[in-house]
């Protein structure tokens, strides 16, 4: 646009006032609302926090299973060209909208067109309910944490806790007392089940399977969770100190107190970090990001040391090549990647949108993936060497090694 006269405000002859450049309507907008909307103090305040956005479960819960269930070592192929090729540019997209509109989910896809601005709603709706089930699942954690601190470790890893069944066999008392070498090459396996060890082959042993139940899942189920007979049941576990849980009548309990309290100070917590907005979450960044950082690193480190941590991470990182022809191991690594980097739930547009217009957020694009991928190996490293302990520890082969509640057999 041209020189225009700017109007005569101040008594000054006509066509003597100050001549000015007139702006676009886009730019206007920005450096309006720029002014008005606070912005991080500095941007390692927002790299912070941007980080501890990405990382997360995705990185230590589901990217060690979607490894190994994709070709172990070879899954790193489909899921660092995912990264490159879509992750980032999709999170760098996100942050620089977020960034140059200076608006949150709900405007962003507005100011673009008004007619997807549904689409803003939609991630703004998914975020909701993501920071509903999310604090339960840490809630959890803390009650592990807990007795991690109070020296309860082998609460979940023994069968005489009140909370557990008949039906509950620590693999370890598996393998520390059912030493009959010859009798299990003879008959083909071995498991502690009531107190006797059972001989035979799968198949003969296949009905004491059905019915085993780890420690580790009981722990959580009937300890963690207390989980009553159905969401209008309020009626809780009955622990008498015996083994007969299934045979005793559940009686009407009050409260699961320890998840309760954990809520309470998660919820308590949230309030305080986002209470005056960026400028206090990004101070909290400096606590909340690094030290699940810290903390996987001395798992990893710890893992390295345990007795058979050369199973897992040989299961783990050796490749199996012949997955790279599925589609299926590809189409895994593009979603493990939009899980971890948490990109499309309208969280990276509201961020980003509290930096200054002119901040360098393909750098910082940069940065965020590296940081998560650091994590998400690192983690699965940690989780595979621990589990090629437990299979050296119990002598089940890794692949029978069930995490999920059930308990193979050695056969």
């Amino acid at each position: 646009m041209g020189d225009t006269t700017a109007p005569n405000t101040d008594g000054a002859p006509e066509g003597t006032g100050t001549v000015s450049q007139a702006k676009p309507a886009s730019q206007m907008d920005t450096a309006t609302t720029t002014e008005e909307r606070p912005q991080f103090d500095s941007t390692l305040h927002y790299l912070m926090t941007a980080i501890g956005y990405a990382v997360g479960l995705g990185n230590l819960w589901r990217f060690p299973r979607v490894a190994w269930e994709n070709g172990g070592g070879a899954f790193l192929i489909p899921y660092f060209t995912c990264l490159v090729f879509f992750g980032m540019p999709l999170f760098y997209f996100e942050s620089f909208i977020g960034q140059f509109t200076q608006s949150g989910a709900n405007k962003v896809f507005f100011r673009y067109m008004p007619a997807f601005q549904g689409i803003g709603w939609a991630m703004a709706l998914l975020s909701q309910q993501v920071n509903i089930y999310y604090p339960i699942i840490v809630g959890w954690s803390l009650v592990y944490i807990q007795s991690i601190l109070s020296g309860n470790v082998d609460k979940w890893t023994t069968c005489d806790n009140p909370w557990n069944t008949v039906d509950c066999v620590s693999p370890f008392e598996t393998a520390r007392l059912c030493k009959d070498e010859e009798r299990i090459r003879q008959e083909g396996g071995a498991v502690m089940y009531k107190g006797n060890c059972e001989y035979g082959n799968a198949t003969k042993l296949q009905a004491i399977r059905e019915k085993i139940q780890i420690p580790t899942s009981e722990f959580f189920e009937r300890y963690v969770l207390q989980r009553s007979e159905g969401i209008f049941s309020f009626a809780g576990p009955s622990w008498t100190g015996t083994k007969e849980y299934e045979e005793i009548p559940r009686e009407p309990s009050m409260m699961n107190w320890q998840l309760l309290f954990s809520m309470a100070f998660l919820w308590g917590v949230s309030f305080l970090i986002l209470w005056k907005g960026v400028k206090s979450m990004g101070k909290a960044s400096f606590i909340t990001t690094p030290v699940p950082y810290l903390i996987v690193g001395a798992f990893f480190i710890r893992s390295l040391f345990l007795d058979g941590m050369e199973i897992g991470l040989y299961a783990y990182l050796v490749p199996n090549f012949d997955k790279l022809a599925d589609l299926s191991t590809w189409r895994a690594a593009l979603y493990q990647c939009c899980m971890s980097l948490t990109v499309g739930y309208g969280g990276l547009h509201t961020m980003a949108s509290y930096n200054r217009p002119d901040h360098n957020s393909f750098r910082d694009a940069w940065i965020v993936v590296l940081a998560d991928s650091l994590m998400s190996i690192i983690g699965g490293s940690a989780v595979y060497a621990t589990l090629g302990h437990l299979s050296y520890a119990t002598q089940i082969p890794l692949d029978q090694l069930d995490v999920t509640g059930k308990f193979e057999a050695r056969c």
